[in-house]
């Protein structure tokens, strides 16, 4: 699949035109290829305005940082198992659009549930796998261990894999 941008702030002012921005870019990439496209979004609120205006073909969920707890919010499930009906998981569902999680990771070295759950990644596979009858099919993995602020803290155990210096002298 295609992943096109994340976060392009679809329900700030100026939406619109992002909109017709990515719609553009969508309609040449359906004309070259058919190869499923999306673009991830997170902290939206306009899951049914977007659902139904982007020529995506499955819905990019960024929502995988804190804990399954989040990631239920983000598709709008409550903790009973109800869905908002403007919630991703609705609306995806209503258009046939199933959804991936495209970061479920963490989001840096210094990330306070990263320290307190070590199991964190294994977790968030765990309540993806669950999601599934909310239209979630999988997710991508993601962390910044590129960008390190202290070269000590390459030693970290991240519950999924412990991470090496592979350049020396790193500042």
């Amino acid at each position: 699949a295609w992943y096109i941008g994340s976060d392009w702030g679809f329900d700030a002012s100026g939406g619109v035109d992002l909109i017709t921005a990515f719609n553009d870019v969508a309609d040449y990439v359906h004309s070259k290829s058919d190869v499923p496209l999306a673009t991830c979004v997170s902290g939206v609120s306009t899951s049914a305005n977007l659902a139904s205006s982007l020529k995506w073909d499955f819905v990019c969920a960024n929502a995988g940082w804190d804990g399954a707890s989040d990631l239920l919010s983000f598709l709008g499930v409550a903790a009973n198992g109800t869905k908002s009906s403007s919630g991703w998981a609705a609306q995806a569902i209503s258009h046939k659009l199933p959804i991936l999680v495209g970061q479920a990771g963490w989001a840096g070295l210094n990330d306070s549930y990263l320290q307190d759950h070590q199991n964190a990644f294994g977790d968030m596979l765990a309540a993806i796998v669950a999601t599934d009858a909310y239209g979630v099919v999988g997710a991508v993995y993601q962390t910044f261990l590129d960008q390190p602020t202290n070269p000590t803290e390459w030693s970290r155990n991240l519950g999924l894999m412990t991470p090496s210096v592979a350049v020396s002298g790193l500042n």
